[in-house]
């Protein structure tokens, strides 16, 4: 802050916590965004596993945000891969020695 200050920025605030620990209303923003979204960045702020994501999102489960659309892509990729492979069970279950 004081770097900031020295340099010719005359509104400088240290926040405490960081944004995360924000809360809506706190700080005046532009466009109504939230302010808690404002430090969240890489990783974790798409699968959503940042303290301000889950203080906004308290009834959403790990399913309903960013990490259960990782999820689900997973999911729908391993069915799909499942369902490849079903022709070459036959031939797999054909070899083994005892019938099923």
């Amino acid at each position: 802050c004081e770097q900031l200050a020295k340099n010719g920025y005359a509104k400088v605030a240290w926040v405490t916590g960081g944004f995360d620990s924000a809360e809506p209303g706190d700080l005046p923003v532009k466009g109504g965004k939230d302010i808690r979204f404002a430090g969240n960045g890489g990783l974790s702020d798409v699968v959503g596993w940042t303290d301000a994501h889950r203080k906004a999102n308290k009834d959403q489960t790990v399913y309903d945000g960013p990490f259960g659309t990782v999820l689900k892509i997973a999911l729908a990729i391993i069915l799909l891969d499942a369902l490849t492979a079903v022709p070459y069970l036959d031939k797999i279950f054909d070899k083994l020695p005892f019938k099923i």
